[in-house]
């Protein structure tokens, strides 16, 4: 037991034993130990036997160090493999040719969105991880056909249900029969990879679009080799233009130079473009070196074949790399027409500000409600100067009534809520006057900020006219329905306080016959109506004296008073506008205004729009007292009539009474008029003979006829009266009624 290792004397012992007991033993291996005291592994092998008549044991060993050895160096291997295959971050497997999954590495696992690689080996390649099954199995045809397939390009559906794109590399692993046991391989994920050409493609699509579509020229120049940026200058220049030659261009480039395609322009040297012997070539270059290899915006012109100047807008860079000049990408852009154009505009502008300057209409331009832009017009209407206008809010000079309108207005244009707009509005003038405008308002930009452009045309005459034939309008049409000269004068009023301020108001009436003047309207807020008296020295009588209009401001007032023209009656106010009211150039009236505290209160506008109104109104006073003086006329005569011992009458076509005054109702016996009416009294007869021969003669005479009739009274008595008839027609000499009297016959000598 001496030569076997302490660590194994027991299993050997116990082996031993078993042995000598008669049990078989397996082969097993133990550590023993050399006479030089080496330790080596050795595989036992024991059998029991008979030795010299004896029991004994038969021990054979095999040294198994070198095995060993290798068995450690082929763990360390796989140790070493498992590592690569699990860390490396390509997917790592094994399939059988079914397709199923019999090893597969973690990258794998990852790259196809599954926890685990064994969440990988329950399923099937072709079912399951193919997008189109039918490339793996063209993929396995070639794979067996050539044992091995690089690079080839599959799309695989992950976990999650995305497709990506692989790469893959597989061989075929058979046995030593040649059948086949599975197949190997690697996939790489290359989804990105592919998504960055498809994106580069795209780009490089876009670039091309962009080239041959772009209305500007781009080009690039490159020389053979880059051009050191330590050269001179001098010797760049002769370098650039040496070996400068077109790789780049577009066809836009190839018109320029009166070709038809950009191939015919590439490989052409700078030289040849830029010639050298024209200093402003050289004086361009120079430039571009000395900007740091970078030119913007640079204009240009050349002569074309055709003798006519053309204008270029340049662009340059310079690509620079390890200190030299690799390439220089340009464009150029033809801005001849643009060029005009702008000269164009500067003329149309000038032309235009001639216009703004010489036009009636007033044109400004505004921002934040103040005023960027006057033309001289704008002085003129508004009242103020230049310099004044552009210190002021536009709010400031608009109509009080107006300021809700203008604000929402100026909001809407200058917001982009509305391109334009038309509208009216009121303002007050520096001095005090109200003017109307008409307004068109439109959006525009003013030193590069959305502005409104207003373009305002005075409309003042205009509007008054249509104010003042609205107010005219309407007083003619509302005399039907209103019964008083009061209830008139209460409208005149009202309406006159819709164009002006008129809270002190009076309308004053000349009698002519007797030499009178009365007020019979007067509204005031503090003097009190005079008396009807005589024409004495006040401005009312003034105006009916001298037949004028009279707008009397203080300093009239002292003018008239100083000539003794005027004497002051009743309380003093600050300015006094009257107008005369005249009928047949007989002045009936004054219409007058006056105010106690606004010297400026009226004006000359006032005063045409009170003119204008006070015929309309001398119309209609003097229409309501005709009116009235026939009233009273008709009520005289009707009293007349109906006092009338003659009997006077009105009857139908066929003679039946419709009509007649109380004689002929007292005449023939009735009561009441509408009892006489009611019996269908005949004025042409009590028989239908008399009345057919009786309206026969009165239709033959020409004249008023006379006549004895008969007629029965309201008792069916017959009385003899004298009577008159005439007859009334229409236009077809159709009989529309007859008119006449009847007296009883003797009762006139």
């Amino acid at each position: 037991m001496d030569l076997v290792h302490p660590e194994s004397r027991l299993i050997v012992r116990e082996r031993i034993q078993q042995l000598m007991q008669g049990k078989r033993i397996p082969i097993i291996e133990e550590k023993f130990i050399r006479l030089d005291g080496t330790i080596f592994e050795a595989e036992v092998a024991a059998l029991q036997l008979m030795w010299q008549g004896q029991n004994g044991v038969q021990i054979v060993l095999r040294d198994i160090t070198e095995r060993r050895k290798a068995e450690q160096a082929i763990r360390g291997s796989e140790a070493k493999y498992r590592s690569l295959i699990e860390n490396v971050f390509d997917g790592v497997y094994q399939t059988t040719p079914d397709g199923e999954i019999l090893t597969a590495n973690p990258a794998l696992a990852r790259m196809l969105g599954y926890d685990s690689e064994a969440d990988l080996l329950l399923l099937n390649v072709e079912r399951d991880l193919y997008v189109n099954p039918d490339e793996r199995r063209q993929f396995l045809r070639q794979l067996n056909k050539g044992e091995r397939v690089k690079n080839a390009e599959f799309k695989l559906r992950r976990k999650d249900g995305q497709v990506i794109v692989v790469l893959e590399n597989a061989r075929v692993v058979r046995n030593r029969l040649g059948d086949i046991l599975y197949y190997e391989g690697t996939i790489t994920d290359i989804t990105e990879q592919k998504h960055a050409q498809e994106a580069l493609r795209m780009s490089e699509e876009r670039f091309r679009a962009f080239m041959e579509r772009s209305s500007e020229a781009i080009w690039c120049f490159e020389s053979p080799e880059p051009m050191p940026l330590s050269f001179s200058e001098e010797r760049q220049i002769k370098f650039l233009m040496e070996h400068g030659c077109l790789t780049e261009c577009n066809n836009t480039m190839a018109r320029m130079y009166g070709l038809e395609h950009a191939d015919q322009l590439l490989g052409t040297r700078l030289k040849e473009i830029f010639d050298p012997s024209e200093s402003k070539n050289i004086e361009y270059l120079r430039s571009f070196i000395r900007s740091n290899y970078r030119l913007e915006n640079i204009e240009s012109q050349e002569i074309d074949d055709n003798g006519k100047v053309k204008y270029f807008l340049d662009n340059m860079i310079g690509i620079v790399e390890e200190e030299k000049l690799v390439r220089v990408w340009g464009t150029r852009q033809d801005i001849s027409t643009s060029k005009q154009a702008k000269q164009q505009l500067q003329e149309s502008e000038e032309n235009l500000r001639t216009l703004t300057d010489t036009i009636s209409s007033a044109i400004f331009i505004y921002s934040d409600n103040k005023f960027c832009y006057v033309n001289p017009a704008c002085e003129r209407i508004f009242g103020y100067s230049k310099e004044e206008l552009m210190q002021k809010d536009i709010l400031s000079i608009v109509h009080p009534d107006f300021i809700d309108l203008v604000t929402k207005q100026l909001k809407e244009i200058v917001s982009g809520y509305t391109s334009s707009s038309r509208y009216e509005l009121k303002i007050i003038t520096k001095k005090g006057e109200e003017k109307w405008l008409d307004i068109s308002a439109s959006t525009t930009r003013y030193n590069g900020k959305i502005s409104g452009l207003i373009t305002a045309m005075e409309v003042t005459d205009q509007k008054q006219a249509r104010i003042v034939e609205n107010i005219v309008y309407r007083i003619a049409q509302t005399q039907e329905s209103l019964q008083s000269l009061d209830e008139i004068y209460a409208n005149i009023h009202r309406l006159i306080q819709e164009v002006m301020p008129a809270r002190n108001f009076y309308i004053a009436l000349y009698d002519n016959e007797n030499g009178m003047i009365s007020f019979p309207y007067f509204v005031d807020e503090i003097d009190q109506p005079d008396p009807p008296r005589k024409l004495g020295k006040g401005v009312t009588e003034y105006v009916l004296r001298t037949g004028k209009s009279l707008l009397c401001t203080p300093e009239i007032d002292a003018e008239l008073t100083s000539r003794g023209d005027i004497e002051m009656v009743g309380v003093k106010s600050k300015i006094w506008l009257g107008v005369p009211l005249v009928i047949n150039d007989q002045v009936i009236g004054v219409l007058a205004v006056q105010d106690y505290s606004d010297v400026n209160r009226y004006g000359t506008v006032q005063q045409k729009m009170l003119e204008f109104v006070s015929v309309e109104i001398a119309k209609a006073i003097e229409r309501r007292r005709t009116i009235k003086a026939l009233q009273k006329s008709e009520e005289r005569l009707q009293e007349y009539v109906e006092n009338n011992p003659i009997g006077y009458f009105i009857s139908d076509s066929q003679g039946l009474i419709v009509e007649c005054n109380s004689t002929v109702v007292r005449l023939l016996g009735f009561r009441e008029k509408k009892e006489l009416v009611k019996a269908n009294i005949n004025i042409l007869g009590s028989t239908k003979r008399n009345q057919d021969v009786l309206q026969k003669k009165i239709l033959k005479s020409k004249e008023l006829y006379r006549s004895t009739i008969k007629i029965n009274n309201a008792s069916g008595k017959p009385i003899t009266f004298e009577s008159t008839f005439i007859v009334v027609k229409d236009k077809s000499g159709s009989i529309l009624r007859f008119k006449g009297s009847i007296i009883p016959k003797g009762s006139i000598k």
